[in-house]
């Protein structure tokens, strides 16, 4: 048997004056195209009108302005399923006085949309769900407001239109706990223990700071730095080990580390004043000694001439280097502590320095 129209009835709309919509009208414009079984295809692009009456009802023969009886399809009887009608209110004179909502006509011989309630539906496949928020699989104290908070090293910026964009500003592991982590100053470029020479080089830069750049993948709390003098002699001499910002700001110097004259095998720390964090990202590991430590020799990390070409990008002989990597600063060494900044990094030359083997301690 096929399904029937539903006569439409009640409203009761009025103004917020309470005053009824007097002969005003409704639109109801279906949200798709539908089928009706054992009907037809309902057609979607036509608009209904239905008049109301005095009252602000559905017009109808038992109305107190008679007319003909005003009908709809049930949306349960249209397919596909979750069909629904955009119904838009109007005064008498065409102003619009309610909606835009999104309505159902429920089945049966007559419905009264004055049950309506704006934009609620009366069925849905499958039932409405409200969302449920939670906090790592438990449900969050609040089920209403979810706020978003920044952490440490987390930024998050509401991008408008819905978007929310979560990015870390200093992510990868975190290595703080005292004593027990560490890196190499010249790890980036001269790899791990496996490249230092024990047998000890002669460091002697002559306050001329030379830099070369540090990738670190983690966040380090530095609290101490360190050398290992192999042999010392003649007069006393110094150096210092630090690191830069990929900038040139100095954020970290270990002061003067003393070469004793005649010492050998020592091992030669600084405890910083503070703690330093240094998060993951590029940065410099400087190195200078003063003139006076020419004839001292530590560990050191051993980097091939040629290799000093390759880092820096420089074609043999001498071209100019694309990227510097491994160089000399403009700024020196002076009254015991590494300069501010590092001014213009110039290549290193072609038969550079010695590196010490300088650690860097949590």
């Amino acid at each position: 048997m096929a399904a029937t129209l539903t006569m439409l009835t009640g409203g009761a709309f009025q103004d917020s004056n309470g005053s009824p919509l007097a002969f005003g009208y409704l639109t109801l414009k279906l949200s798709q195209d539908g089928n009706v079984a054992g009907v037809g295809n309902i057609c979607s692009g036509v608009t209904i009108t239905i008049q109301l009456d005095v009252n602000g009802n559905v017009a109808s023969l038992t109305s107190p302005t008679p007319v003909a009886n005003q009908y709809a399809w049930a949306n349960s009887n249209i397919s596909p399923i979750n069909t629904y009608y955009k119904v838009t209110g109007y005064t008498q004179e065409g102003q619009r006085a309610f909606g835009l909502n999104n309505q159902q006509v429920a089945a049966g011989a007559t419905f009264n949309v004055g049950t309506w309630v704006p934009n609620s539906v009366i069925s849905w496949f499958p039932n409405p769900q409200s969302l449920a928020l939670e906090v790592n699989g438990v449900p969050a104290s609040s089920q209403t407001v979810q706020n978003l908070e920044a952490g440490a090293n987390i930024t998050i910026t509401d991008e408008g239109s819905g978007n929310i964009q979560i990015a870390a500003t200093s992510g990868g592991a975190s290595f703080s706990t005292a004593g027990q982590g560490f890196f190499l100053g010249a790890q980036s470029i001269c790899g791990d223990a496996a490249s230092i020479d024990s047998s000890g080089g002669s460091i002697n830069t002559a306050n001329v700071v030379y830099v070369m750049q540090l990738n670190l993948e983690a966040a380090y709390t530095v609290r101490s730095a360190a050398v290992y003098v192999v042999t010392s002699g003649g007069a006393p001499g110094s150096i210092n080990v630090g690191i830069y910002s990929e900038s040139g700001a100095k954020l970290l110097d270990s002061g003067a580390l003393n070469m004793a004259t005649a010492s050998s095998q020592q091992f030669v720390q600084a405890t910083l004043g503070s703690p330093i964090v240094i998060g993951p990202g590029t940065y410099w590991f400087a190195f200078a000694s003063t003139p006076s430590g020419s004839s001292s020799s530590m560990l050191s990390q051993a980097i091939d001439q040629f290799f000093v070409q390759m880092v820096n990008e420089i074609s043999f002989p001498n071209s100019s280097g694309a990227v510097t990597r491994f160089g000399t600063a403009a700024n020196v060494l002076s009254g015991g502590a590494l300069p501010a900044t590092l001014g213009t990094i110039t290549p290193a030359a072609y038969n550079a320095t010695n590196i010490p083997a300088a650690l860097f301690l949590v």
